[in-house]
């Protein structure tokens, strides 16, 4: 219809028409939801085009109707396009109004029908524009929404883009420090953030900037309902939850949550205050509801006025948000890397399409070196390959930081011990270098690996792990980066690349991401881009650290700076120095520290020390995280770039370069050693670092280490300390005395600023000298893990401000001392892996602050009911406690807490009152004869549950009312049957739903509104008959019923990577009788290419095994990423095509099938598997050159033509095929290392075999068992 009327308008181009063709449009596109709230984009092209012709006929005809018919055009132009939809709620009746009464007079001077027409249409118009822009009204807050000020306003910092919104009243309730770590976080993490501190965006509002944010967090303090503007900000993001599902996640920043539900002290004489200043008490009353329902939020975080609790706090959310974003993975937005992986590719003979790796071409091991300058980028290219292809191998293995760990003691070891487990998938004993070394040599051979060298310093290093390349499988890669060309001439390295400084452009728009509100200067200064670009280099740490320097100046100091910087040769080094330069002296000493001893190394103990130091450390990371000089890792490890932590150990080295012993930091331990024994003077030594081997010869005295009056941080190893002196140490904060011995020999050691004492690994005891003779009372932080000595705690009556303790493995400790009740401030006990601990304290009730109590894989009978006074408890975690009898009833009490782990626990029934908890995370309770309390399905908080193997008969009836679910596990619980209720719709945050091999029989048609479900787990649910229709979202499905009536339908399933679908097991398949297999056919037969109408762009692994499935036609353009398909089905008759990107392919139990579609095509194949099929060839075979590995079984095959040309075949394995004659010569299969050939009792000779025979790992031909057959096997260890 609108189609009609425009083409009628342009044939009669009066303003009638033109009117009608616009009106009909928008009634049009109002039915069919195009024209929506702040959405004009269609609108504004069409109205534009009726608006000239509109105007190019009031040019022509100047009467009234003219006139009025081009003001009803601007009128919908200008209610469509120019001013936001919520300003136009009263004056679109006034427009409206207006235009009605001025073309009412028209029609009654002019009663023609042509002008009641026009009336008509405008009024069509007007009324479907007013109908669209009606919003319900929220009591006064459009009215306060105009009066934004300043104390929460919006910065845009990156592109008008979803992100994350921040509201917060700026003040002293919240340190500024917490705000500016969590908006620098979200911002490296490429989210764009919206806070305080500038205008709104130029042509947004605050509504359309809240609206457009994927997550809200606003941060309620004290202060926070004293702003107008916070509190119009919580209405609007409440409002945007409930129209478009926003996620907010609030903060309570020293602030009980009770208080904002209630809304009670600071919050009620807050409102009380806007209603004194006249505000309308609609509004007061809907802020009141606001803070009401946040105050009863189930998701938040709590933050008060500690430093550590809040930087894990921030951490933590800060791994919500980006699991939210999907942000984890941020290779793809690395600058120009696409490009340079794909030559990395190109060299490693990797097939790469679109991003995926597909396969691996050429049976050789091929080294592929990477060089180039420091911080060019050889690490990022390294780990990004090894991520893309390390699926391709049976075993994968990444050593970074080669250069530096060779320089340690037991580097080596170190590094061997590691490529060991990696590559075998498991923990190993230590082993000797010498060990090491053969089980490399000899272990590996047959074995596909990928094994990244990281930062390799000489060939020495590199011979340690590629001395011969037989050393490793046939297809295996490896991967060494070097700022060193020289080492990579050797002939094992077959390929080289060169990483190359960024191109201008690039190393432009990388400075513009890490610079981002810094995308225009001030004119007159764009040619300092140019010089910019060209300061660093085009290296992109070197970028990376300058542009987060340079915003922090004005503009018009960045000449000068750059021009500072050119005195320095090394791009890298210039920036550095400048950045360093620019920090307060307390972050230089945290940055030293990092570089020095603290690399590698969870962050909580540094930040400990640096806090005892009088140090603000939250706000010292933030700006060295900001600046890009360090980074903290996921598992909260700390990390810098190599080349960075050599320019900072280099700072202090030019402290003084001749005397070590006059500088801040000595980490050589002969310099150490060097000091202490000659007892030089040594008064700027702040940090000290011994290392010892295995066997220690030095022992310290007191007096030696007076002469170090401001040390800080003391590592000492194996070392031991004697002598008397109460003056020795005094500014310890900490002292790493890991693996010490039994025997002490100092006395009277006051060490009154000591924070963190780490004893670990060593053979101390309840009665220990150290105990008495060492003074700590400032002693925050108690390290005993493994100290397996300890048969009882000592006496902790001295440690009463301690905070931490561990016992983590302290397996021989079968009691804690009653002296424990002395630490009223305790926060974390850790008593993991105390397997001979029977019995927690009674004292452990005055532990009013206690947040974590760890007690898992402990002998623990029970929990005693005054674990209820443990009102801050956050933590419980019992996994694996065996003798854990139940729950104290007064678990209920403890409203603090979130996460309870039981998993293994033994017990019958939880405590109804566990109901009234807000918990997060729950672990598995199993046992024969259990039964969940119905309280349990009140934990609204809850996201994961774990049922594996319990006995339960039936599912959940109320699982709907987990809101916060997102995994569910009830693997092999074989009782459980009957249908999944539809309550289960109510999970609208399920991730993953994993109910493999039990009775259920159905799922509810509302599954299909969950969707955020990624894993559907169904596997051996043999009661299931059908499957309703599947969330779009599953990336995950696998289902397999002996009572499967119909293939499931999985057409709009387009994200899915695995699929697995079944209606028989194909291990129990027995051959059955050509009559009987022709009637299954004829009575069940469908034809499975009507599964894929559409294409499955990302499907990798596809597993049929269903008997309705007689004809099977995969085309590649509709499986582009296919690696994996296994094939089992008695009625399969014909498979019509194979997508060529498989690497493996199985056909199993398949009856019917006497041959397979030539497999010339599949290059990447590496595993083929035939068993229990009727094939009676493979068509192409000698065309695989990539092929691997051969299985055949039980099949009809009859040759085997082309075998003989797989010269990268590895493995060999032929059995009862009774149709097979003999066998091509194997004279040419030198990889060939397993050779079976067992009951096919019609080959008498295998031609070739002798030539190979010497380099055959296992070999087996003949009728018997193992025991009776002939085999040769090498020593492989």
């Amino acid at each position: 219809m609108a189609v009609a009327a425009v083409r009628l308008a342009l044939l009669d181009p009066e303003v009638k028409w033109l009117a009608l063709a616009l009106a009909v449009w928008v009634v049009i596109s109002a039915l069919h939801g195009r024209i929506r709230r702040g959405d004009a984009g269609l609108a504004k092209l069409m109205v534009s085009a009726l608006l000239v012709l509109a105007f190019s006929t009031v040019l022509r005809d100047r009467s009234a109707e003219t006139l009025a018919s081009f003001f009803a055009v601007w009128v919908a132009l200008l209610v469509l396009c120019v001013r936001p939809w919520w300003k136009f709620t009263g004056a679109g009746e006034l427009l409206r109004g207006f235009s009605m009464g001025m073309l009412g007079c028209l029609a009654l001077r002019h009663p023609r029908i042509e002008t009641y027409a026009l009336a008509l249409a405008v009024w069509i118009a007007l009324s479907a524009y007013s109908l669209l822009s009606e919003t319900p009204e929220r009591d006064g807050a459009d009215t306060a929404s105009e009066e934004v000020g300043s104390s929460s306003s919006i910065s845009n910092l990156a592109k008008k883009e979803s992100g994350v919104f921040l509201s917060f009243n700026r003040g002293p309730d919240i340190p500024d420090a917490f705000i500016d770590f969590l908006m620098v976080q979200l911002t490296r993490s490429g989210i764009s953030v919206f806070g305080e501190g500038k205008k709104l965006p130029e042509g947004e509002d605050l509504v359309e900037v809240i609206k457009r944010s994927n997550v809200s967090i606003p941060i309620i303090s004290k202060g926070y309902a004293s702003s107008e503007s916070c509190l119009v900000e919580l209405g609007l993001m409440l409002e945007c939850r409930r129209t478009n599902g926003q996620t907010i996640i609030p903060i309570f920043y020293d602030v009980d949550p009770s208080d904002v539900r209630l809304v009670r002290g600071s919050f009620e004489i807050s409102l009380k205050e806007h209603e004194m200043k006249g505000m309308d008490g609609r509004t007061i009353d809907a802020w009141g509801r606001d803070l009401r329902e946040l105050g009863d939020w189930d998701r938040f975080y709590s933050a008060d006025n500690n430093s550590w609790s809040n930087y894990k706090l921030l951490k933590q959310l800060l791994v919500d948000v980006l699991q939210l974003f999907g942000k984890w993975d941020v290779e793809e937005n690395l600058v120009g890397i696409q490009d340079r992986v794909q030559e990395v590719m190109t060299k490693l003979g990797v097939y790469y399409r679109d991003g995926q790796s597909v396969g691996l071409h050429g049976a050789d091991v091929r080294v592929v070196g990477i060089y180039g300058t420091s911080g060019v980028g050889k690490t990022t290219i390294a780990k990004v390959v090894y991520k893309a292809i390390a699926s391709l191998f049976d075993g994968c293995s990444y050593l970074e930081d080669v250069r530096e760990r060779f320089a340690q003691s037991e580097g080596l070891k170190s590094l061997q011990n590691q490529l060991i487990s990696d590559l075998l998938k498991r923990s190993c004993p230590m082993f000797t270098c010498e060990e090491g070394a053969h089980i490399i040599r000899h272990r590996f051979h047959s074995t596909r690996v990928l094994i990244i060298l990281d930062d390799v310093g000489d060939c020495h290093q590199l011979e340690q792990f590629i001395g011969k390349l037989s050393w490793f499988g046939p297809r295996s890669r490896i991967i060494v980066t070097t700022r060193d060309y020289g080492l990579l001439n050797v002939p094992e390295v077959a390929e080289k690349y060169e990483v190359k400084p960024l191109k201008p452009d690039q190393a432009l728009f990388l400075f513009q991401r890490h610079a981002s509100h810094v995308l225009q200067l001030p004119e007159g200064y764009d040619s300092l881009f140019d010089e910019i670009i060209s300061v660093t280099g085009r290296i992109p740490l070197a970028i990376e650290v300058l542009a987060p320097l340079l915003c922090r100046m004005p503009t018009t100091l960045w000449q000068h700076t750059l021009k500072i910087m050119r005195k320095h040769v090394d791009p890298v080094e210039r920036v550095l120095m400048a950045s360093f330069e620019f920090l307060n002296y307390e972050t230089k000493e945290i940055l030293l520290d990092i570089a020095c001893f603290f690399v590698g190394k969870d962050i909580a103990n540094p930040f400990s020390m640096w806090c005892a130091c009088g140090y603000d450390p939250l706000q010292g990371i933030k700006v060295l995280l900001d600046m890009s000089l360090v980074q903290v890792g996921k598992n909260n490890k700390l990390w810098m770039h190599n080349k960075l932590r050599n320019l900072c150990q280099q700072i202090v080295k030019n402290e003084d370069p001749k005397r070590p012993e006059r500088r801040s930091r000595l980490w050589n331990h002969v310099d150490a050693v060097s000091m202490l024994k000659e007892r030089k003077g040594a008064e700027r030594v702040r940090a000290l670092n011994l290392k010892y081997d295995n066997v220690c010869h030095d022992c310290f005295t007191c007096e030696e280490f007076e002469l170090l009056p401001d040390l800080r941080y003391l590592k000492l190893g194996k070392a031991r300390i004697i002598g008397d002196s109460k003056n020795s140490l005094s500014n310890l904060r900490w002292l790493d005395w890991q693996v010490c011995t039994e025997t002490f020999g100092a006395c009277d050691l006051h060490l009154k600023e000591l924070v963190i004492l780490d004893l670990s690994w060593s053979k101390v005891v309840h009665d220990w000298e150290g105990w008495s003779q060492i003074k700590m009372p400032q002693l925050r932080i108690l390290n005993l893990t493994g100290c397996t000595g300890l048969l009882t705690t000592p006496d902790f009556s001295g440690f009463e401000k301690l905070e931490t303790l561990i016992l983590e493995h302290c397996s021989r400790l079968v009691k804690i001392d009653a002296s424990i009740t002395h630490l009223k401030f305790l926060v974390t006990l850790n008593l993991k892996f105390c397997s001979e601990l029977s019995m927690l304290p009674k004292e452990l009730n005055d532990m009013k602050e206690m947040k974590e109590l760890l007690i898992d894989a402990t002998s623990i009978k029970e929990i005693p009911s005054t674990l209820a006074n443990m009102k801050k408890l956050k933590i419980l975690s019992a996994s694996n406690c065996f003798s854990l009898s139940g729950l104290p009833q007064s678990m209920g009490q403890l409203e603090a807490l979130s996460v309870l782990l039981l998993d293994g626990a033994k017990f019958v029934e939880l405590p109804d009152s566990i109901g009234d908890l807000i918990i997060d995370r729950a672990g598995s309770v199993g046992d024969r004869h259990l039964r969940f309390a119905s309280s349990i399905m009140n934990l609204r908080g809850l996201k994961v549950l774990k049922l594996d193997s319990c006995f339960a008969r039936e599912f959940p009836r109320d699982i709907g009312r987990l809101t916060n679910l997102e995994e569910m596990h009830a693997l092999r619980c074989r009782s459980l049957e009957g249908d999944i209720p539809s309550d289960i719709g109510e999970l609208k945050s399920l991730r993953m739903l994993v109910l493999g091999y039990t009775r259920i029989s159905s799922l509810p048609p509302c599954i299909q509104s969950l969707c955020c479900l990624q894993t559907l787990n169904l596997l051996n649910c043999d009661r299931i008959e059908a499957l309703p229709i599947l969330p779009s979202s599953l990336t995950r499905l696998r289902v397999t019923s002996r009572s499967m009536k119909a293939v499931p339908f999985i057409d709009n399933l387009t994200k899915l990577e695995e699929l697995c679908l079944g209606d028989e097991d194909p291990e129990e398949l027995k051959l059955p009788s050509t009559q009987r297999v022709m009637n299954s056919i004829l009575t069940r037969g469908v034809v499975l290419s009507f599964l894929w109408p559409k294409r499955f762009l990302r499907l990798k692994v596809l597993e049929l095994s269903h008997s309705r499935i007689t004809d099977l036609r995969l085309r590649e353009k509709c499986l582009p990423q296919l690696t994996k398909l296994v094939v089992s089905g008695a009625n399969l008759r014909r498979i019509q095509q194979l997508p060529s990107t498989l690497s493996f392919l199985s056909v199993r139990g398949c009856l019917s099938l006497k041959r397979l579609p030539t497999v010339q095509c599949l290059k990447s194949l590496n595993k083929l598997g035939l068993s229990h099929s009727a094939v009676r060839e493979v068509e192409g075979l000698g065309e695989l050159g990539a092929l691997e590995i051969i299985d055949i079984s039980h099949c009809e095959i009859r040759n085997l033509e082309g075998l003989g040309q797989l010269t990268s075949l590895i493995s060999l394995t032929l059995s009862d095929c009774d149709h097979l004659r003999k066998l091509p010569n194997i004279s040419n299969l030198k990889m060939l290392k397993i050779l079976e050939i067992r009951r096919c009792r019609e080959i008498k000779n295998i031609q070739g075999l002798q030539e190979i025979r010497s380099s055959l790992g296992k070999l087996h031909v003949g009728e018997g068992k193992d025991e009776d057959s002939q085999q040769v096997r090498d020593d492989f260890f």
